[in-house]
């Protein structure tokens, strides 16, 4: 199994080879949204936290990134113990390669029937998926806490050549913890 690598710093893209031989193509222009997104939306995070970066004392995101061997990899942004935000999170990733075997079994049940039949079994299948989330915690009175959670996804199979792009967001919702009686 492939496992991520840490990096020092983000790469300037995660595409390689053909993937990122065009700065036009759909994949890189895609990236260059997220990361932009992601980039704003820590930016107004912690200008909400009181501009810690204009000297305003408030928490910074740490960042992380990391590559994949197969292709990809991506860039995790942590806000922890601010004064407004409990935690924070703001992530990128862009992962593309061959899926394996069981995955396309898994994901197409049709074919691991048709396989398992004698039928034509699935040859390598290129993919390519990324996306941007976040989710976030404010604590508000004793035991309660509003969360907020969003993502955007895009998501390409060479096999089927279309891509689905998909918005998740949820309102912020407070929730309460209740208390037993011991």
């Amino acid at each position: 199994m492939e496992r991520e690598t840490p990096e020092l710093a983000a790469p300037a893209t995660f595409l390689r080879g053909e993937e990122g031989a065009s700065s036009e193509s759909v994949r890189a222009r895609f990236e260059r949204m997220i990361r932009r997104v992601q980039a704003e939306v820590c930016a107004e995070l912690e200008a909400v936290e009181g501009g810690a970066r204009d000297g305003g004392g408030g928490a910074l995101f740490r960042e992380d990134a990391w590559t994949r061997p197969g292709g990809g990899g991506g860039i995790s942004r942590v806000l922890q113990g601010g004064r407004v935000f409990e935690k924070a999170a703001v992530n990128v990733s862009v992962v593309y390669g061959v899926m394996p075997p069981e995955a396309y079994r898994a994901a197409r049940p049709e074919a691991a029937a048709a396989a398992a039949a004698g039928g034509e079994k699935a040859g390598p299948v290129a993919f390519f998926a990324a996306g941007v989330s976040s989710v976030s915690e404010i604590p508000l009175a004793a035991h309660s806490i509003i969360t907020n959670q969003w993502h955007v996804q895009i998501l390409h199979r060479s096999e089927f050549a279309c891509y689905s792009l998909s918005l998740l967001s949820t309102e912020s919702s407070e929730i309460q913890y209740k208390q037993h009686p011991s």
